[in-house]
């Protein structure tokens, strides 16, 4: 599923926050990220198949407007690791965990 952030940081996590109510779990049941390339995020760094996870991805938007998403999300109890995040960073990708 695809979320289209703005600097309307309540509406964002309001959209966050349905997205996730719908796929299940609660935040702690979701893995958040940062990416330039989400293909490689998904598939190399996390070992994913794309196809067969519940997943949200933003648009591309400003480094800031990402750090600051992933940290909203991570305060929330999102899991997180900022080592697997990319420099350059333009979009935010959450995947739900199941293990």
């Amino acid at each position: 599923m695809y979320i289209k952030i703005n600097y309307n940081f309540v509406e964002t996590l309001v959209k966050f926050n349905d997205v996730i109510a719908s796929y299940g779990g609660t935040y702690d049941k979701w893995y958040v990220g940062l990416t330039r390339d989400p293909k490689h995020s998904f598939s190399d760094i996390h070992k994913l198949n794309f196809n067969n996870i519940h997943w949200i991805l933003t648009n591309k938007c400003s480094p800031v407007i990402t750090a600051y998403s992933k940290r909203m999300l991570t305060a929330l109890g999102c899991k997180s690791d900022k080592e697997l995040d990319m420099n350059d960073s333009d979009r935010v990708y959450l995947y739900r965990i199941y293990k």
